[in-house]
């Protein structure tokens, strides 16, 4: 993949500080992500992007 890009920068970010994205990865590995989780998002996602400042209403 990584011929596919004319340049490629990697940065490692603590999980306290993306934890979106750290939140998404562990439920995935879980196979626990909802389909819809994107328009949707669960509870655990939405209080973490309402806390981030990414306004998210909860799925019901």
């Amino acid at each position: 993949m990584k011929s596919s890009f004319p340049s490629w920068k990697f940065s490692l970010v603590p999980k306290r500080i993306n934890e979106a994205a750290d939140w998404v990865a562990g439920q995935s590995r879980m196979l626990a992500c909802p389909c819809n989780w994107i328009n949707h998002p669960p509870l655990g996602l939405a209080q973490i992007l309402n806390k981030d400042g990414f306004p998210a209403s909860p799925r019901d």
